[in-house]
């Protein structure tokens, strides 16, 4: 084993994710140094996490990483072989690492539990003042039957898309219509869609259009990164109030419009959401404010950067847009 290194970024998940290779990619082009802990069909780091001596082990070299980047594999390979939860195991093998090393920068490490759970989200956009739908969670359909068509259904706990009420009712055996599973029931809201994607407070919001009600089922779906000044400020504000509220450094929102009053609505929030696609229509600006906010230490300043130093000595934080 050789003397131990500090890599600047750990980096976690799924050796074919977008997303990881998105910020492995940008870090590389910044010379900066990465352990990279990715595991694949083929691929399998060799992993020692000794508590007692409170030291990390990988391919035989004992490391200590500054900051980490990491998700849960969403994009396993079905030609994986071995143990079944490998994804489990090495997701929750690294975590746990992290919520016991404080001083790695590690993002969203103190957020708020409630940011996974889409029900009490509403209830927290609502309570900082942002606009949501008409919402109910139900099972009991006999309010929605005259009128499906208005309304739109969802999963409480995620995992599916978006759907029409009209497609549920009409999905259901006749006997168990009236009582299916309990899902969050809202108004049905107009397009375009937006996704606001916040790092630390940086926003970066892309108008979809599609004609699609979840335009994740529509591979013609249009994607353009909006310039700050079409973002209306208070919707602005409202979402770093709330992403301060509940701790949380790395989200994105999702808004549609009311087709009455034409304000922006929220929906909910991903507390782990997918960019790669979203940086190609904006030069990697996501993935590089990522890499920002892990590179810069608990005093705020990219011991990597004297520009960073500079500005920070000046009184300017560079996370923070024009």
């Amino acid at each position: 084993m050789v003397a131990a290194s500090s890599p600047d970024i750990l980096l976690a998940g799924g050796l074919h994710d977008p997303n990881l290779q998105s910020i492995h990619k940008v870090a590389l082009s910044r010379a900066l140094s990465v352990l990279d802990l990715r595991h694949g069909p083929n691929h399998e780091p060799e992993l020692v996490w000794d508590l007692q001596k409170q030291t990390l082990i990988v391919n035989g070299i004992q490391v200590r990483p500054r900051s980490a980047f990491t998700r849960w594999n969403v994009f396993q390979s079905q030609s994986v072989t071995g143990p079944s939860g490998r994804d489990d195991a090495w997701h929750g093998a690294i975590t746990a690492y992290l919520h016991l090393n404080s001083q790695i920068n590690w993002l969203n490490r103190d957020m708020s539990s409630m940011t996974s759970l889409k029900v009490p989200m509403l209830a927290q956009a609502k309570a900082v003042g942002l606009e949501i739908p008409q919402t109910q969670i139900t099972n009991n359909m006999l309010d929605y039957q005259a009128r499906p068509f208005d309304f739109t259904a969802k999963p409480i706990c995620g995992g599916s898309q978006t759907i029409c009420l009209s497609n549920t009712i009409s999905e259901l055996p006749d006997h168990e219509w009236i009582k299916p599973s309990p899902a969050i029931i809202q108004t049905k809201l107009s397009d375009p869609e937006y996704r606001a994607f916040l790092i630390q407070d940086r926003l970066f919001v892309f108008e979809i259009g599609s004609g699609h009600l979840d335009y994740r089922g529509d591979q013609n779906a249009s994607i353009k990164l909006l310039p700050p000044s079409k973002v209306p400020e208070d919707v602005a504000a409202k979402l770093r109030k709330l992403t301060r509220r509940l701790r949380v450094d790395f989200c994105t929102c999702q808004f549609k419009i009311n087709r009455e009053t034409g304000n922006w609505v929220f929906l909910e929030l991903n507390n782990a959401p997918m960019f790669a696609a979203f940086d190609e229509f904006c030069s990697a600006q996501i993935s590089n404010a990522i890499v920002d906010s892990l590179c810069i230490d608990t005093a705020g300043i990219d011991q990597r950067d004297p520009m960073s130093q500079l500005l920070q000595l000046r009184g300017i934080d560079r996370r923070c847009p024009d």
